[in-house]
């Protein structure tokens, strides 16, 4: 017996058994995108200044794309459990009286799928970007937050899903998390501004009561301040726990939350950022941001594996120093990892990887090219490539989505139920167009 992914029993399992073993290994190696796309050091998190850019546009586009039409009557509501079928039978039950529609639902394993295809999940060898998602957790609950707080200031009705399976104490959590009270500290304005941390730092400035020269004096002072402790790996079950928790006053988090409403450019973010790198360089530790740029390449090479994994890489470059990964399936590639400087020595090393010939590559470019944001899932139908599509392709695709939405617990996340629900609106329209 076999399955959709390709593999027999046997082959499942003792797939699934490696991949278990090699996240486990990763995480008593305190490896996960915090280590691997920044530093962590006296418990901070300083992002590269790629990775945080790629964060920014994030936070942005999910932003924007799920608060269009959502009231802003300043309602909030918190929806728990141990898994997402859970949550999600609770959302669709109409004795549970909630419309999502009403709402602009901020979901950490939303953050965490978004992230995963646009190929901000680390490529760890064997496991496929879905399956290495466990590594941007803690990432994703940030930018969950950051989400919250965007909702939070425009007043914007807010649905947030909380994820309690390695809690402790789950109802003691829920209890303080659902108050008024821990909402507004969250959120809201600092409540002590003299207190020194990062977030009263800020908030001095947001109120004109520091020069933008003195607030960065100041978060460099309060790097220098922080005691140079390792932090060491925690197990999966704390990583989970932590990274629901509230987020502490005094972390590098606020910076990129001031600029996410305004209070920072851009610019001025990466100025502090590259002034605390800096602080930490003088200190002995090598600044975030030693690694060379990601090219600006429009001419691309292409190579495949049996396992349909593609790499492309850039036709400039001889002998290739850097390339973009893409993870194969039957139907395309599902996610991207561009930046990487690893993936072009898999062309040439001999380890199975052929060139693809000019007419399939031109496919290829179309598929990665096209697609917004560089991305393909598989089989997605925009209204403005009705012409990659035949009725036959649309029938068979509308017949899995259909027994896909019928089973609402196989979904993680609300968003993608409501993504395949959108499209079986495409396609059927795609069909009554085409008669």
């Amino acid at each position: 017996m076999g399955d959709s992914s390709g593999y027999r029993d046997e082959e499942w399992q003792n797939h699934t058994e490696f991949v278990e073993q090699t996240l486990q290994q990763l995480r008593r190696d305190n490896v996960d995108s915090r280590t691997l796309c920044g530093r962590l050091e006296r418990g901070w998190v300083r992002w590269s200044a790629e990775r945080r850019a790629q964060q920014r546009h994030l936070v942005r586009d999910l932003w924007e794309a799920g608060s269009v039409g959502i009231p802003r009557a300043a309602r909030l509501k918190f929806l728990a459990g141990n898994d997402s079928g859970e949550k999600l039978v609770r959302l669709t039950d109409p004795d549970f009286g909630l419309d999502p529609a009403e709402f602009f639902v901020v979901d950490a394993f939303w953050v965490e799928y978004s992230m995963t295809v646009r190929g901000m999940t680390p490529q760890i060898d064997g496991l496929s970007p879905m399956e290495a998602s466990r590594l941007i957790r803690e990432e994703a609950c940030e930018l969950a937050e950051r989400l919250a707080q965007l909702a939070y200031a425009e007043a914007c009705n807010m649905l947030f899903m909380l994820f309690t399976a390695y809690l402790s104490d789950a109802a003691e959590f829920l209890r303080i998390r659902c108050g008024s009270a821990d909402v507004d500290s969250r959120y809201g304005r600092v409540s002590d501004i003299d207190s020194g941390t990062v977030r009263a730092i800020i908030e001095r400035y947001r109120c004109g009561s520091l020069g933008f020269g003195e607030l960065v004096d100041q978060l460099v002072s309060r790097w220098g301040d922080r005691p140079a402790k390792p932090t060491g790996p925690a197990s999966w079950a704390e990583v989970y726990s932590r990274a629901e928790t509230k987020r502490d006053d005094d972390d590098l988090y606020w910076i990129n939350a001031a600029e996410d409403l305004g209070v920072l450019t851009a610019d001025e973010a990466d100025t502090v950022f590259s002034a605390i790198d800096a602080a930490a360089a003088l200190g002995g530790t090598p600044a975030a941001d030693g690694r060379p740029g990601a090219p600006a390449i429009s001419d691309w090479r292409y190579f495949t594996a049996v396992d349909g994994a593609l790499i492309r890489i850039p036709a400039s470059e001889d002998p290739p120093r850097r390339g973009q990964r893409y993870w194969g399936t039957r139907a395309g590639w599902m996610a991207g990892s561009p930046g990487c400087l690893d993936w072009a020595d898999m062309v040439t090393d001999g380890r199975g990887y052929r060139p693809v010939d000019k007419e399939q590559a031109r496919s290829i470019r179309n598929h990665l090219d096209d697609r917004p944001g560089g991305v393909f899932r598989c089989g997605l139908f925009w209204f403005d490539q009705a012409h990659r599509w035949t009725v036959p392709q649309a029938l068979e695709r509308i017949a899995e989505l259909e027994a896909a939405t019928n089973d609402i617990v196989m979904y993680w996340t609300w968003q993608e139920y409501q993504c395949d629900r959108e499209e079986l609106v495409r396609l059927r329209t795609f069909l009554q167009a085409d008669q």
